[in-house]
């Protein structure tokens, strides 16, 4: 594994490749229920990128008429239709403009990546593409103010793996750091609570201990996410430096050897 997590992340934890003019690009996952309305409003498609050896897990990535963000469309765990629009700058700072969740992910998702100390600012809306597309436009130049950064052209697939490289370290640093806290709450609670229903030797303790339990885990795996953006210190990633982290890790990886050389 490469030194670098941008590289790592791209190439050796979820093999993020552009697959742009490649047969996988066929299989990108549809979305007709957004769609038409972005490209109404002058969205157009930059390419493809696949994540996973496996083909199948394919987004199409469209940028915004005024090349300053990207749109990737999807399904959600309960198969309903949300976009997602994203703007990176120069100094590394995203901002994420992101339809409403459904199910499970409702209560995870934004806890997960919203994360202002690393420069990662999430909205999440239920406004129409129109609406969604108009709100993130005024957030990013409030940010963009707020931040005194810039904003590069949105307009290639290399740009596209940079933010996806820096969102992608995010989510999974945060990821490991939380269910770490999570289970180092959980535990010591579950056995207190084990241990008060013994104790007290009653089976009426059980219900309760149970309802707690089942609180517990939903609460703490909830808070954990949050937690762990005060207790991680991610600084942002200047944008050059995300684009070489692209570039490396589309190169050929290194022979683990050098070739034996024919004795003269």
């Amino acid at each position: 594994m490469n030194d670098s997590p941008y590289v790592a992340i791209l190439r050796d934890i979820f093999e993020v490749r552009d697959v742009s003019g490649e047969e996988d690009a066929r299989r990108a996952l549809a979305v007709p229920e957004l769609a038409p309305a972005f490209e109404a409003l002058g969205f157009r498609s930059v390419g493809f990128y696949r994540m996973g050896s496996a083909p199948g897990y394919v987004h199409e990535v469209w940028r915004s008429p005024d090349s300053r963000a990207f749109l990737t469309l999807e399904h959600d765990q309960q198969k309903r239709p949300r976009a997602e629009l994203r703007t990176l700058l120069h100094d590394g700072t995203i901002i994420d403009t992101s339809s409403t969740y459904s199910g499970r992910a409702r209560l995870f998702a934004r806890a997960r990546l919203h994360h202002p100390e690393a420069a990662y600012v999430m909205e999440i809306s239920g406004a129409s593409p129109e609406g969604l597309w108009r709100r993130h436009a005024e957030r990013v130049e409030a940010v963009v103010k707020a931040r005194s950064s810039t904003i590069p052209p949105h307009d290639a697939m290399r740009m596209q793996l940079a933010l996806a490289s820096r969102s992608m370290v995010l989510s999974f640093i945060r990821g490991m750091q939380s269910r770490r806290l999570r289970w180092t709450v959980l535990i010591p609670a579950t056995i207190a609570i084990v241990a008060a229903v013994i104790l007290g030797g009653s089976v009426r303790y059980w219900l309760p201990a149970v309802a707690v339990a089942g609180v517990a885990f939903w609460y703490v795996g909830e808070v954990s996410t949050w937690a762990v953006a005060r207790l991680l210190h991610i600084p942002p990633v200047p944008l050059a430096t995300l684009l070489a982290a692209v570039d490396q890790s589309a190169e050929p990886v290194a022979a683990l050897a050098e070739p034996e050389r024919t004795p003269t």
